[in-house]
């Protein structure tokens, strides 16, 4: 039985041509998962630069 489940992408910039296929891989993922499963998007830069994201992933502030 699938238990609902969120993935989160972190990324710096707001529109590159990376944004369209996460925001298409979310709609399937929620259609084929019946809503069980989708991907929370974090954009511009919200969790930190990269450098800043993987130093808080290292550290244990945010989850992997």
């Amino acid at each position: 039985m699938l238990r609902p489940a969120q993935l989160s992408f972190a990324m710096t910039a707001v529109t590159t041509a990376y944004a369209s296929p996460r925001i298409l891989f979310d709609e399937k993922l929620k259609a084929l998962s019946g809503g069980k499963l989708s991907i929370n998007q974090f954009p511009g830069a919200q969790l930190g630069t990269e450098r800043q994201t993987l130093q808080k992933l290292r550290a244990g502030d945010i989850n992997s």
